[in-house]
C-alpha cells in the first residue's frame, strides 16, 4: 500500500528528531521586541533556555522529542517544553483552551489533534499516553511545564509540522500573606518568587525577607491594580529585580540583615523627619556644606514612549506616547505590563519624575543616621532658599566621625495622581532670556575702503566694524552674508569682531548683512538682521609721471627712451605723436619706457610719453621730446635696387 505524501513529510521530520532530547534548564531568554516573534517561536535545541513566566503570556516552546507511531506512521508525537513549573494552566476563553496551530485554534482540527498539558510540579509522572506509544520515554520532566502533542496526518489540515503557540497562565506564586500557593499577577509576589527560588532565582532564605514591608507593598499593588505578565529576562539579577519593581514603583532595600521592600506614593507615605539649618554641617568658614543640582532643560525629556505587551496585538510589543511628542523623548520598557491604562499611568509618573530631576547633596549631623534610602523627609535650608520641601532620601552614607552624607531628590504629590499635569509649581523661575528667542542685532556698523599691496600691486579692501549686542552675554558670533543685487545672498564666513573683505572691484556695489547668532544657535530673522551697502571707489591715485623723455635720431630712425619708474602700479608706458596728449596719435604702449621707430620721414616731429596705472589712470605730467629729421642725402641712406632681378612675364 503506498504511503500518503503527507505521511512521508511527517516521517521525514520524525526521522531527524526520533532521538530523545533533554531540555537544558538555564536562565530565561531575552525579552521580545516588536517585529521579533521572540517568545512565540518554536525551537528544537538541547541548549534552549527554559523560561520563567509570571502572569499570562503567549509563548511557543522547545521541541525536545519527536516520534511517529501507527501502522502507517500516521501519528506524529511531539514533546514541547514551555516553562519552569509549577504553572497554573492553559488560559481559556469561553471554556476553550487558547492553543493555536499556525493561525487556527486547535479546536478547528477536531480529532486530528490531541494534546496533554503538564503543569511542571515537583511530583508529576511520566505522560501515560506518550510512554504507551514510546516505552523508552521515561522522563517525567519534573519542575518543567510541557505539552504532549499527538497529530494525525490529514492532507487537508497538515502539510508540515505547524507552529504551536499557547496562552499560558504561568507560575503559581507563594503568597506570604495567606500561606497559599496560587496563580497571581501581583508583581510583589513574583519578585518574592524570584528572590527565594533556588532553581532559577537567587535562592535567598525567607528569613531574610522583611515580611511586614513586603506585605504592605503587595497590598498596595493590589489596590492600585499593578500587575505583572512577564517572561523573565536572561539578565543580571539586579536588572531583573529593577525590571519587576518598575511595575509598582518599588525599591528593594538591604538593611540590618534583611531585605525591605518599599513603594513610592506620597498619598500613602509621610515625612519621617524634618531637616533644617541646624542639621546641616558647616565648613571652616561657617558655610553650609550643601548644594543643589539639576540637569539642563535640554537634558530633560518633554515626552516619553512606553513599550508594553499588548494582548490586542497578539501579545507583542506596543508603544504608547506620553507627554510632548515633538520635543526630546526617552523610552521606558514595561514589558511585564499587559494593560494600556497601567502603562499610561506608570509612563506619566516616570516622565514627571524625569522632569522634576532636582537633587540636594550635603553633609548632615549624626541624628540623620536613622534615615534610610527611600525615606520621605521635610527639608529647609536658608543657604539654598528652600522651605519645607518634601524630599526622598536617595542615598545615605555614614562618614568617619559620625557625620552623614545624604543625597535627596525632590518629591511632589502631583507625581502620583496619574495625570500629566506638569505646572510651574515647585519649579525655579528666573529672568534669563529664552534660548529659543531671537537675539538682538549689532549696532554702530560702519564700512570703509582702504588700499593694500599684494605682489607689487595695489588693491582695495572693505573694512567693516560693528558693536556686538549690548547686555546680551549669550552672543556667539555673526554670520556675514554678501550680495551684488540685494536679492541673491551668499554666506561668506562667521566673525566675532570687525572684519575685512579683500580684493573688491572698483565701481561695484557691495551689499553686506550681519546676522547675530546666540550660543544656543538661535539666529536673527532675515527681516531683522543689519544690512549695509557700499559702492567701491577703489584705488584712484594717478601713477608716478616720467621725469623726462629722450630722443636719439639715427639716419631714418628715432629711438625714444626714459628712466623706468619704481612705482609698481605703473602698468604700461604709452607713446604718442603730436603736440598735446589729448590730440596726439597713439604709437605704442609698452612694459618698458623704450620705443624704436624706423623709416620715419624727414621733418620735425614731437613725441609724448606718459605712464598708465593698473587702475586705468594716466600720470599727471606727460613728457615731450621734439626732433628734426633732415632730407637726403644728409638724412637718408640711399641704396640702389637692380631692376633685372625681377622677371616680367
Amino acid at each position: 500500500m503506498p504511503i500518503p505524501q503527507g505521511v512521508v513529510i511527517f516521517m521525514s521530520i520524525a526521522s531527524t528528531f526520533v532521538s530523545i532530547m533533554t531540555a537544558s534548564r538555564r536562565k530565561a531568554p531575552e525579552q521580545i521586541d516588536e517585529g521579533d516573534p521572540g517568545n512565540q517561536i518554536n525551537t528544537r535545541s538541547t541548549e534552549a533556555n527554559l523560561p520563567v513566566i509570571y502572569g499570562t503570556q503567549k509563548i511557543g516552546g522547545n521541541d525536545v522529542f519527536i516520534g511517529v507511531s501507527g501502522n502507517n506512521s500516521e501519528y506524529l508525537w511531539v514533546v514541547q517544553t514551555l516553562s519552569e513549573g509549577t504553572c497554573d494552566s492553559i488560559a481559556q476563553v469561553a471554556s476553550a483552551d487558547q492553543i493555536w496551530l499556525g493561525e487556527k485554534l486547535e479546536s478547528e482540527f477536531g480529532s486530528y489533534v490531541s494534546y496533554w498539558f503538564h503543569s511542571g510540579s515537583s511530583s508529576q509522572s511520566v505522560d501515560a499516553n506518550l510512554t504507551a506509544a514510546f516505552p523508552e520515554w521515561t522522563d517525567p520532566l519534573r519542575y518543567t511545564s510541557y505539552i504532549v502533542w499527538k497529530l494525525q496526518f490529514n492532507r487537508d489540515y497538515f502539510q508540515s509540522l505547524p507552529d504551536r503557540r499557547i496562552l499560558l497562565k504561568g507560575r503559581q506564586l507563594f503568597d506570604f500573606r495567606t500561606g497559599a500557593t496560587l496563580w497571581s499577577e501581583n508583581p510583589v509576589l513574583a519578585l518574592y518568587d524570584y528572590m527565594t527560588n533556588a532553581r532559577y532565582g537567587l535562592g535567598i532564605s525567607s528569613s531574610k525577607i522583611d515580611e511586614a514591608s513586603w506585605t504592605s507593598t503587595a497590598d498596595y499593588a493590589d489596590t492600585k491594580g499593578f500587575t505583572l505578565n512577564m517572561v523573565l529576562k536572561d539578565a543580571p539579577a539586579i536588572d531583573n529585580i529593577n525590571a519587576i519593581a518598575s511595575h509598582f514603583r518599588g525599591q528593594l532595600i538591604w538593611f540590618d540583615g534583611k531585605y525591605y521592600l518599599r513603594y513610592a506614593d506620597l498619598n500613602d507615605e509621610s515625612s519621617v523627619m524634618t531637616i533644617e539649618d541646624k542639621h546641616i554641617a558647616a565648613d571652616e568658614q561657617g558655610r553650609a556644606i550643601v548644594s543643589i543640582s539639576e540637569p539642563s532643560r535640554f537634558d530633560k525629556p518633554e515626552g516619553l514612549e512606553v513599550r508594553y505587551i499588548d494582548p490586542d496585538l497578539d501579545y507583542t510589543v506596543n508603544r504608547l506616547p506620553v507627554g510632548d511628542a515633538t520635543g526630546a523623548k526617552k523610552t521606558i520598557d514595561l514589558l511585564g505590563c499587559a494593560d494600556r491604562e497601567m502603562a499610561s499611568n506608570l509612563g506619566i509618573y516616570n516622565l514627571e519624575r524625569a522632569q522634576l530631576d532636582r537633587t540636594v547633596t550635603g553633609i548632615f549631623r549624626d541624628d540623620c543616621q536613622k534615615l534610610d534610602p527611600h525615606d520621605i523627609i521635610t527639608f529647609s535650608s536658608t543657604a539654598l532658599s528652600i522651605s519645607s520641601q518634601l524630599m526622598r532620601v536617595n542615598n545615605a552614607n555614614i562618614l568617619p566621625g559620625g557625620l552623614i552624607e545624604l543625597s535627596l531628590i525632590y518629591e511632589a504629590l502631583s507625581l502620583y495622581d496619574d495625570d500629566y499635569d506638569l505646572t510651574s509649581e515647585g519649579t525655579y523661575q528666573c529672568t534669563l532670556p529664552d534660548p529659543k528667542a531671537e537675539p538682538p542685532g549689532v549696532s554702530n556698523v560702519s564700512i570703509s575702503e582702504t588700499a593694500y599691496n599684494y605682489r607689487l600691486r595695489s588693491f582695495t579692501r572693505l573694512n567693516i566694524t560693528f558693536t556686538a549686542p549690548g547686555n546680551f552675554p549669550w552672543f556667539d558670533h555673526i554670520e556675514v552674508w554678501q550680495s551684488f543685487d540685494n536679492s541673491s545672498w551668499e554666506h561668506l564666513f562667521d566673525s566675532t569682531d570687525d572684519f575685512e573683505i579683500a580684493n573688491v572691484q572698483e565701481g561695484v556695489t557691495y551689499y553686506i548683512r550681519l546676522k547675530v547668532v546666540s550660543i544656543w544657535g538661535t539666529k536673527q530673522q532675515d527681516s531683522n538682521d543689519y544690512k549695509i551697502s557700499h559702492v567701491v571707489g577703489g584705488y584712484v591715485d594717478a601713477p608716478d609721471s616720467l621725469a623726462s623723455l629722450q630722443a636719439v635720431v639715427n639716419q631714418n630712425s628715432i629711438n625714444l627712451y626714459a628712466d623706468k619708474l619704481a612705482d609698481t602700479d605703473v602698468e604700461l608706458y604709452e607713446f604718442r605723436l603730436g603736440g598735446s596728449w589729448s590730440g596726439s596719435i597713439f604709437l605704442a604702449a609698452l612694459r618698458a619706457p623704450n620705443l624704436s621707430l624706423f623709416g620715419v620721414k624727414p621733418g620735425s616731429h614731437t613725441f609724448i610719453a606718459n605712464t598708465l596705472g593698473n587702475n586705468g589712470i594716466y600720470g599727471d605730467t606727460p613728457q615731450t621730446s621734439a626732433v628734426v629729421l633732415k632730407d637726403p642725402p644728409d638724412g637718408w641712406a640711399v641704396q640702389s635696387t637692380k631692376t633685372d632681378d625681377y622677371t616680367v612675364f
